[in-house]
């Protein structure tokens, strides 16, 4: 018979107080009094079973993840402020306000191919790299649409997996294009699957992840230099992704300040879906620099020269010199110039 460690029957407890699951499941105690018991021994003293050890706690822990229930979602989500049916729809505005990730993913996608590689890419795995940027964006007017009919936990997945297809290659592309292009290019499957397991074992985690990047986003491109051109676009669509969630945080009180005309929620979609529009003008207009230089760099230039010309002041060298003048006076007699000059010195 297996015995529970106090850690571990504390962490049953409160499982089992959130009604989550039941803290008798003989495979889940198991797998808890593994990882709590790998916690609390004692690491040899030699150093090959030190690392044994260490590889084997991660294990446990990789298994605990997989046998235990996944994190719930709290249903207070999915009660949305704006719930009107229009045209036999319900929720009909925050079905509808999807219709803009559609459009401007087609036409990123068009772009990414035809006329003839509009976009100019420099580097192999771009390409890659924006297609599935520009999949996932078309993808969350579908996902989200298919939500939004009837918010539920089971639908959240399909709303939320486009949207980490198109994050997660926005991470592969910063390291393709400001760190190492053959790196970025095989990085993009992984952090694929990544956001796939992260949405099916974290969701309550995932919900905060979403945050994530208003944060990384733009430290990653004020921080990495650029090999393109018109780098302040990132920011500006970072801004709009983080007026977004403000949005979708407010989404009640929006509601009834706009009288119960527009929600939240709704006016978040429409925000959201500049982040594309703004990162396909930086893909249209962006040339290849010839100095790679970071955002933070150039604005620290900037800010030192700004200063320094606020406290320097002009001063100009005069020298004089001794120059010969020679005044030439002219005088006509007869229809015939004479001259009179007078040297001075």
């Amino acid at each position: 018979m297996l015995r529970l460690s106090n850690k571990g029957k504390r962490w049953c407890d409160h499982q089992r107080k959130n009604r989550e699951y039941s803290s008798k499941d003989p495979l889940v105690i198991y797998h808890i009094t593994l990882w709590c018991n790998s916690e609390q021994s004692q690491l040899p003293q030699n150093g090959k079973e030190k690392v044994s050890e260490a590889k084997s706690g991660r294990v446990k822990r990789s298994v605990l993840m997989i046998v235990t229930p996944t994190i719930p979602q709290s249903q207070a989500y999915h009660d949305f402020a704006d719930q009107r049916t229009f045209f036999g729809i319900p929720n009909a505005l925050n079905v509808i306000s999807n219709f803009p990730f559609l459009i401007i993913g087609l036409i990123g996608l068009v772009l990414c191919f035809y006329p003839d590689d509009y976009f100019r890419f420099s580097l192999r795995g771009e390409k890659l790299g924006w297609t599935c940027f520009f999949v996932g964006v078309a993808a969350v007017a579908f996902g989200s649409s298919y939500y939004h009919l009837h918010p539920d936990d089971a639908r959240l997945v399909w709303d939320r997996l486009p949207m980490t297809i198109a994050f997660t290659s926005i991470m592969a592309i910063f390291v393709i294009e400001r760190i190492d292009e053959h790196k970025g290019t095989y990085s993009i499957v992984p952090l694929l699957l990544v956001g796939l397991v992260s949405i099916l074992y974290w969701r309550q985690v995932l919900n905060f992840g979403l945050f994530v990047p208003c944060i990384v986003i733009p430290l990653m491109a004020i921080l990495l230099p650029p090999m393109y051109t018109h780098s302040t676009y990132w920011l500006w669509a970072a801004g709009f992704y983080l007026l977004a969630k403000v949005e979708e945080a407010a989404d009640k009180p929006i509601y009834s300040w706009t009288h119960h005309i527009l929600s939240g929620h709704s006016i978040k979609h429409v925000c959201a879906a500049m982040v594309p529009v703004f990162l396909t003008l930086m893909l249209a207009k962006r040339s290849v620099q010839t100095e790679r230089i970071s955002l933070y760099k150039t604005w620290k230039i900037s800010w030192t020269r700004s200063r320094g010309k606020g406290s320097e002041e002009e001063s100009f060298e005069c020298t004089y010199t001794n120059v010969a003048l020679e005044e030439a006076r002219y005088s006509r007699i007869g229809g015939v110039e004479i001259d009179y000059s007078v040297e001075n010195s």
